[in-house]
């Protein structure tokens, strides 16, 4: 499109943005679409949307939005491996990336990773030997959301890999913190009025999706995989005994984080699961910084795929 002027603005919405063709044929079938009911359909997802958005970047084109082809398949088994958000009422691993994408603010920050794979490598060979480890950031007024996945092509187990995240360019006192790029007002009556205090403290929300997170498929087979789960079984999402509904998508609970000696830098550490395929929070994420007031224009988001 960008070759003819005519249509170089155009927006581009992608109506079918999905891996492959046959949205009706079950996993019974057709045995490799059984990777639609666990994480890794969620990991690629996170990867096809990342990949995409960077292609629209490179060709300069307007891509204004992209849309899974998803259905529903009434009265079906449970977890037929359809392409699908939900099956019988449970959502899917997929269905919870869709999820965590809907928590990133609408201005990204600057992002890199050492274990990402550069998309043009992606796109002529795949990912096939070592795991795609790479991440989205976003901002808001007083919030950051980082989305980091762990994304491979073949769904087989693989070893954890560690995950060290530095996020710099954080505002350095809770006062007279500026909009992302607003001068900061420093008149001698405001300076005054209202101090600034040194930020100690910041609270991390952390939303996880793989094999024993968000996941109402390793559930359902963890019970035996019932094509007539008990009402007991399939239980309302707040069952205390065992539910489901229950791996429907939730946080942990939100927990504080002290800043690191550098002011405006942070530094949080956790363990991408070896299941090959993961979302989360501070690993394969939204990790949501709460509390904050603005962040500096330049903030900056590193992920490290192995220990510092």
């Amino acid at each position: 499109m960008k070759s003819f002027p005519e249509w170089r603005d155009t927006p581009i919405i992608l109506g079918e943005s999905d891996p492959e063709g046959c949205a009706a044929c079950s996993a019974r079938t057709n045995p490799q679409n059984g990777y639609r009911n666990g994480a890794l359909y969620a990991a690629y997802t996170a990867e096809a949307l990342n990949a995409t958005y960077s292609l629209a970047a490179r060709e300069q084109v307007h891509l204004a939005g992209s849309v899974s082809w998803s259905f529903e398949f009434e009265d079906q088994p449970y977890f037929e491996g359809f392409r699908e958000l939900a099956t019988n009422g449970l959502d899917k691993p997929v269905l919870n990336a869709f999820r965590m994408f809907g928590l990133l603010g609408s201005e990204r920050v600057k992002v890199s990773s050492t274990g990402a794979i550069p998309t043009d490598k992606v796109l002529s060979a795949g990912v096939r030997q070592d795991p795609n480890i790479s991440a989205i950031a976003t901002r808001k007024i007083h919030e950051i959301e980082i989305l980091i996945w762990n994304y491979h092509d073949e769904d087989v187990d693989a070893p954890a890999t560690p995950i060290d995240l530095v996020i710099t360019g954080l505002p350095e006192s809770s006062e007279l913190a500026p909009k992302p790029g607003a001068p900061i007002p420093l008149s001698p009556i405001s300076l005054v009025a209202m101090p600034l205090a040194p930020i100690s403290l910041a609270m991390v929300e952390h939303f996880r999706v793989d094999s024993h997170h968000s996941n109402a498929f390793t559930a359902w087979k963890q019970i035996g995989s019932p094509q007539s789960p008990s009402p007991e079984q399939y239980g309302p999402p707040d069952n205390c005994s065992f539910s489901l509904r229950q791996p429907g998508f939730r946080s942990n609970a939100a927990k504080p984080i002290c800043n690191s000696p550098c002011p405006g830098k942070a530094c949080l550490s956790c363990v991408s699961p070896g299941d090959g395929n993961t979302i989360t929070s501070h690993q394969s994420l939204p990790v949501t910084l709460h509390g904050l007031p603005p962040f500096a224009s330049d903030a900056t988001i590193w992920c490290f795929h192995a220990p510092c």
